[in-house]
């Protein structure tokens, strides 16, 4: 405290006093503290994705696959296949993609050949290959499906085909399938008539449905590891 004098004059004396007075040395004003909250932004896991397909992954790479799976958040670096491809070669052409840096590969195999290569017994080490030819990538593999007019013994053979797919899940924990087979069966209207292929219009419909189930499946396992 500071003692302040001031002159004054005492009641009836005339006499000059001196009045002392205590003042605060200081005011104390209390800090304004402004807390601003730190920014999180969430940085979407990578989903950079080769494939490799036959005649019914051809057509959904040629209708607008590459575009809705960018769309999902999805980008696809590398595609591979042709028509009338076998599930080996197909196998030994996405073994040339080990060098493009993706952690997913989409596998759209098993059409050719099916009645044979199921009825064989030949499926399961078939899909062993492609997994081995993926490397450490997630693979996404839509199960099979047969469109209406497909012959009673060919939809024997996706049937054999998506079991063995499903029983590959347990030795390869990075398989991921997709169900094409019902999606398919709910949708006729996408078949051309020519066992298992599609319309153009069916395939645009697919591969919009397929890129936002690559990216469900993908980040889920993303999520779960």
């Amino acid at each position: 405290m500071v003692a302040t004098v001031t002159p004054s004059t005492a009641a009836g004396s005339g006499l000059q006093s001196t009045v002392v007075t205590d003042l605060p040395t200081s005011t104390t004003v209390p800090p304004t503290s402004t807390t601003i909250p730190p920014t999180s932004t969430t940085v979407p896991p990578p989903c950079d994705v080769v494939a490799v397909g036959d005649s019914v992954g051809i057509d959904l790479f040629n209708n607008g696959l590459r575009e809705r799976l960018a769309f999902a958040g999805c980008d696809l670096k590398w595609t591979g296949g042709r028509r009338g491809i076998t599930v080996t070669d197909g196998a030994g052409e996405l073994a040339t993609a080990s060098d493009v840096s993706a952690n997913v590969a989409l596998v759209i195999l098993g059409y050719h050949n099916l009645k044979s290569e199921t009825q064989g017994g030949r499926f399961p080490s078939l899909i062993d290959t492609v997994m081995a030819a993926a490397g450490p990538r997630l693979v996404v593999w839509p199960m099979l499906g047969a469109t209406d007019d497909c012959s009673a013994n060919y939809k024997i053979g996706v049937g054999v085909a998506n079991a063995s797919l499903q029983e590959a899940t347990a030795r390869w924990p990075n398989l991921l399938l997709v169900d094409y087979t019902s999606l398919l069966a709910a949708h006729p209207e996408y078949s051309q008539q020519r066992c298992p292929h599609l319309l153009a219009s069916g395939s645009k419909e697919v591969a919009g449905w397929l890129a936002g189930q690559l990216r469900e499946v993908v980040y889920g396992a993303l999520a779960a590891n």
